[in-house]
């Protein structure tokens, strides 16, 4: 074969023609070195394109699914916050939650903030006896008394059998000296449990050693007894009051009608019942 540039004879295999070193084409398919070399230039650029591409790609990927990532946790975070708030809020809005404040600011001395715990809690449970019970409570120690024996008076008629009730008012009562509110209250009250608890609110019946009646005895004196601080008493028919005499002893009765009215006080300055007898003293024959 000859070259195609320049003529001279060409060995067959050889690449190249031996007097002006051109590259000599064997087949129409064949390739020249420039063209090989061009062609791998190529296919290495390509490769190259496509190792970016593909790492381009894979870039995003990640990127999505870091978005898609924060996104879930976004949303997952506010669904969880969202209940928590929600549960949270109901939370501070029960009955259970703001009592159990209340007790707690109670039993710290923040008396204020207790009853704004417990305004609440007996917004929602007006009827709660527990609640009530704690709102007394609250007005006691800032010695509002007679808010005490407004609650508790209501709150003892449809709880009568209620102890802690019962001594939370007469202690008020006591402290503001409304000694006639006691004895009325536990006049009124039924249940021996209440009354055997708080005896010492109660101020026993007095005795006498003649009934009234008529007697025909000289001299003739009427003795007093029952366990009492302080007993007071008249013979002219009045009602005694703390101003009346003190009995210090037996009383001597004159001949004629003798009104006697007597009553007791214990150590509580709580007033028991009055008493009342008619003595009648003849003469004798």
């Amino acid at each position: 074969m000859k070259c195609p540039y320049c003529g001279e004879e060409v060995k067959p295999g050889t690449l190249f023609c031996p007097k002006c070193l051109t590259e000599v084409p064997w087949v129409s398919e064949y390739n020249t070195v420039e063209t090989l070399i061009t062609q791998k230039k190529h296919e290495e650029e390509k490769k190259v394109c496509q190792e970016r591409k593909k790492e381009q790609m894979q870039k995003e990927i990640r990127q999505k699914k870091r978005r898609l990532f924060f996104l879930c946790g976004f949303a997952v975070v506010s669904i969880l916050g969202t209940i928590l708030l929600g549960v949270g809020y109901y939370r501070m809005n029960s009955y259970a939650y703001q009592y159990q404040a209340g007790v707690k600011a109670y039993n710290q001395e923040d008396y204020d903030q207790a009853m704004d715990h417990m305004d609440q809690a007996l917004s929602m449970e007006p009827d709660n006896p527990n609640a009530n019970l704690m709102m007394a409570k609250i007005f006691d120690a800032q010695e509002d008394y007679a808010s005490v024996e407004k609650i508790l008076t209501v709150f003892l008629k449809e709880h009568p059998d209620n102890l802690e009730a019962y001594g939370v008012l007469l202690s008020a009562m006591e402290k503001n000296q409304d000694v006639e509110a006691i004895r009325e209250l536990l006049q009124m009250c039924t249940n021996p449990d209440v009354l055997e608890e708080y005896s010492e609110y109660i101020c026993p019946d007095l005795n006498t050693d003649f009934q009234s009646g008529t007697y025909h005895k000289k001299p003739m004196k009427v003795e007093i007894s029952g366990e009492c601080e302080k007993i007071y008493y008249t013979l002219d028919g009045t009602i005694p009051d703390e101003d009346s005499k003190i009995y210090t002893g037996p009383i001597k009765l004159k001949e004629g009608v003798t009104v006697l009215y007597a009553y007791g006080v214990n150590k509580k300055g709580i007033p028991g019942d009055i008493i009342y007898r008619k003595y009648v003293l003849e003469p004798e024959d």
